[in-house]
């Protein structure tokens, strides 16, 4: 058996978040009694589709760093700064200022109500950041901006 570290909890993290992503988003537009979330194009799990974003929002999956690990023979313990974050864009200063603010809210409840993944990483223990950016005007006088939420995520698995 391999250990699964950073990649593992990427893919699995991007999986679980295509799946329940839709069904949050209807929740929180009919609490918000508006139509502003939008399904994300994809979740990446690579900075290079950032590069290219073609379809808006996408959301994105990555570990910014690993800064801890911890091993004593076949065992391993990883502790993850897992980033989930989204980029979107609006015409409306106001509206992609409260697409940020809901977007990450959708991230964090969604995060917090994954419990334990099938590799043993578990989500819904901890406490995330929030980091919101400046506006940008994009092309064709719209604008862009991301958000993103930093956790930690800690898992110990062994090789035998």
């Amino acid at each position: 058996m391999a250990w699964k570290l950073a990649e593992q909890l990427v893919n699995e993290v991007a999986a679980y978040l295509t799946a329940n992503d839709a069904a949050k988003i209807a929740v929180l537009n009919t609490e918000y009694a508006d139509t502003l979330l939008e399904e994300p194009s994809s979740w990446a799990t690579s900075e290079k589709v950032l590069g290219a974003v073609q379809s808006w929002p996408v959301g994105i999956v990555l570990v910014e760093s690993t800064p801890s690990y911890h091993w004593r023979g076949p065992k391993i313990t990883a502790e993850h700064s897992l980033l989930v974050g989204m980029l979107v864009k609006d015409q409306d200063l106001d509206n992609l200022r409260k697409k940020m603010y809901r977007n990450a809210r959708m991230i964090v409840e969604l995060l917090a109500e994954a419990g334990d993944l099938t590799s043993g990483y578990n989500l819904g223990v901890g406490s995330s950041e929030v980091n919101f950016s400046p506006l940008f005007e994009a092309a064709g006088s719209e604008f862009s901006a991301d958000l993103h939420v930093r956790m930690t995520v800690v898992l110990e698995e062994s090789k035998t």
